[in-house]
């Protein structure tokens, strides 16, 4: 099944209720003197005002704490630090971002291999897979355009994740997620293409909100 991009989800949902506002306009120009004169020029345009955005009620932007940002470039989270846990790695972005991604993940550092099999914990943005609701399976990507405005987060800026069988649900959201999971190191492929080589399996999710 071919992957659905959210991108793609959000611009149909914006393009079809901004048609459908475009035509209520037009239905009433014919019995609406005031419309007629605004199609005429000889009124300034009434300010249309979508009653539900393309994001199901949701802002595009983050609500973040004093002293946290995205990075207006890259989309990144500034200023949030992961906590340390026992037993568990803190995985910094960075240290996936050092490995340009090779065919058969040929020349992989093995600083990154290492962490194969073992707890760790990431922050990112979650872009859905399927599904909105009751989500189990996405990918956190590390940069807000990614998971937000359809910028390819690239094998390296992202890691597939698999939410633990009791693990708690997640819905779709712009605020930042924390996950927590057992790293793996990997192709994973649909057909010929691979779409990931780093995943969380067995994993726990939390969206961060303020």
């Amino acid at each position: 099944m071919a992957r659905r991009p959210l991108d793609l989800v959000v611009l149909v949902a914006a393009l079809g209720a901004l048609l459908l506002a475009w035509g209520h306009a037009f239905a009433r120009t014919a019995d609406d003197p005031a419309a007629r004169l605004r199609a005429d020029g000889r009124l300034p345009p009434r300010r249309i005002v979508l009653a539900k955005d393309p994001l199901g009620g949701m802002s595009s932007q983050a609500q973040l704490p004093d002293g946290v940002s995205i990075d207006p470039v890259t989309g990144a989270l500034v200023g949030l630090a992961l906590e340390a846990e026992p037993g568990v790695t803190p995985l910094p972005w960075e240290v996936l971002r050092a490995y340009e991604v090779q065919p058969g993940l040929v020349g992989m550092p093995e600083d990154i291999r290492e962490l194969d099999g073992q707890q760790v914990v990431m922050l990112g943005f979650l872009q859905p897979e399927y599904d909105y609701e009751d989500i189990a399976r996405f990918t956190l990507v590390e940069s807000h355009w990614s998971c937000c405005y359809g910028v390819p987060a690239g094998l390296n800026g992202s890691v597939y994740v698999q939410l633990a069988p009791k693990a708690p649900r997640l819905h779709l959201t712009v605020q930042p997620v924390r996950v927590r999971g057992t790293f793996r190191v990997r192709e994973q492929k649909e057909g010929r293409i691979v779409f990931s080589v780093y995943a969380l399996e067995d994993a726990q999710g939390q969206i961060l909100g303020w």
